[in-house]
């Protein structure tokens, strides 16, 4: 089962939370936008391996990196952590609107890389 779909609605609905909390300062938006996005990056790391127990792994490790990034920017940028975390916040949003976007374009089946694919050797014609 793909977790892409449910990973990009998670990120859109976190992202346009912390937007929101831009102009909104709630508390409430930034705790449901974290715990969207926390969702969101731990469906899309699991969902860059195939292997399920590393899939555990990067699952935990892809959020951590990120958060550990914006972390970074928080503390370099000079701005406020509330403008900071709204860029990022869209910055995924719009991620996420173009993986949706993406998905509900792509046909069904096999992908085209895998059509173009010989499957019986290298003298298959």
């Amino acid at each position: 089962m793909s977790l892409r779909v449910p990973a990009a609605l998670a990120g859109l609905l976190g992202g346009a939370c912390w937007v929101a909390r831009a102009f909104a300062d709630s508390e409430g938006l930034r705790w449901a936008g974290l715990a969207l996005l926390g969702l969101a990056l731990v469906a899309t790391g699991a969902g860059l391996v195939k292997a399920a127990w590393l899939g555990l792994i990067v699952g935990v490790a892809f959020p951590v990196l990120i958060w550990s990034v914006l972390e970074v920017l928080h503390d370099s940028s000079g701005a406020e952590d509330v403008n900071v975390d709204a860029v990022a916040g869209g910055v995924v949003a719009l991620v996420a609107l173009a993986v949706l976007i993406r998905s509900a374009v792509r046909p069904r089946g096999r992908s085209s890389r895998d059509r173009d694919r010989r499957t019986s050797g290298s003298h298959a014609r």
